[in-house]
């Protein structure tokens, strides 16, 4: 039997990582349980937020060869939720995501924990999603936000991140972060863990505020 090209063979192994993850945490089974139920909380949400774009809270997965870039005019991102043609989705990039790991297999990290802080940085990034999802926080496939705007609206998801996610992972269970979730994560501490700050906003404008206009 022919071997399949790697190309291949990596995009095969993420859409069964991402199949496993949403599953686990449909299922009730990821292994933090307060992981677990700050995502029961999310889904409940929106649940009740998009009742007919949803299927009891949960989003149709969708999986892109192409870079998230091809979309918009966002920055490096392993994931994008949007609603189109009236369906809420959950989209994938597959270049993104693979770069993502790269970076974080050439940060200083224990070679015996390096594949849980990936893990844990696309469990982040993953439920940072369903944040937007949560707070309704989501365009129409056709609509682009202005850079303020997205400014504003990526200051208040990731806030939410911080406070639902990636704490319980550093304060209740003290795992190891990557680089830019530690990055969110202790400005997000600095700023007193208030999205209102002034600070924080200039915290997220110096992250998005590179997007070019459109």
């Amino acid at each position: 039997m022919a071997k399949l090209p790697l190309n291949q063979l990596r995009e095969q192994y993420w859409v069964s990582q991402l199949n496993l993850m949403l599953n686990t945490f449909a299922q009730g089974t990821f292994m933090l349980p307060e992981v677990q139920k700050s995502f029961n909380e999310k889904r409940t949400k929106i649940a009740q937020t998009y009742p007919k774009h949803s299927v009891d809270g949960l989003p149709k997965f969708l999986f892109y060869r192409q870079s998230l870039s091809a979309f918009s005019d966002a920055n490096l991102a392993p994931f994008a939720c949007q609603l189109n043609s009236g369906e809420l989705s959950l989209g994938m990039f597959f270049p993104d995501i693979e770069a993502m790991d790269q970076i974080i297999r050439r940060e200083k990290h224990d070679l015996q924990k390096m594949d849980f802080v990936v893990r844990t940085a696309l469990t982040i990034k993953f439920l940072h999603e369903f944040d937007h999802m949560a707070l309704g926080e989501i365009d129409e496939a056709a609509i682009r936000r202005s850079i303020e705007d997205t400014i504003a609206l990526e200051a208040r998801v990731w806030a939410e991140t911080c406070r639902t996610t990636i704490s319980l992972f550093v304060e209740v269970y003290g795992e190891k972060l990557c680089f830019s979730d530690n990055l969110f994560y202790t400005n997000w501490i600095k700023c007193g863990r208030n999205a209102q700050s002034q600070q924080w906003k200039d915290f997220i404008a110096g992250l998005y505020g590179k997007l070019k206009k459109v």
